[in-house]
């Protein structure tokens, strides 16, 4: 089973116990150990900022198509296969964190990105 949009590990794991649960009572599977694991974290942000998308689009690892979609798409190495999209308000979404020390990487990686001046 595939929780989304839990708030913490703890609410992910409450829900899928409860859809477990739920599902063993309706006799649509037998009674079953849960276990969680952590995939995928998404997050918001914002750099409080507007940021120069074309600017930033000639930096390595990002990708920036405006025909198809509105941000550009940065892969930093240190996010191992993460991504951050950036878009020009100066909001942020990252995606694809298998961990929440690679939120804390990601947040470095922004930082880093705004005090270059993008």
């Amino acid at each position: 089973m595939i929780c989304v949009g839990a708030k913490s590990l703890e609410d992910a794991e409450r829900n899928l116990e409860y859809a477990s649960r739920r599902l063993a009572e309706l006799g649509l599977v037998g009674r079953t150990k849960i276990v969680v694991r952590l995939q995928n974290i998404v997050a918001i942000g914002e750099i409080g900022r507007p940021i120069d998308i074309e600017r930033l689009a000639g930096l390595p690892n990002v990708l920036y198509e405006p025909e198809q979609f509105p941000g550009a798409i940065c892969h930093p190495e240190e996010l191992e296969g993460a991504s951050i999209l950036v878009f020009a308000s100066g909001k942020v979404v990252f995606t694809g964190l298998k961990s929440h020390q690679l939120l804390d990487s990601a947040r470095h990686v922004l930082e880093k990105l705004s005090k270059d001046g993008y």
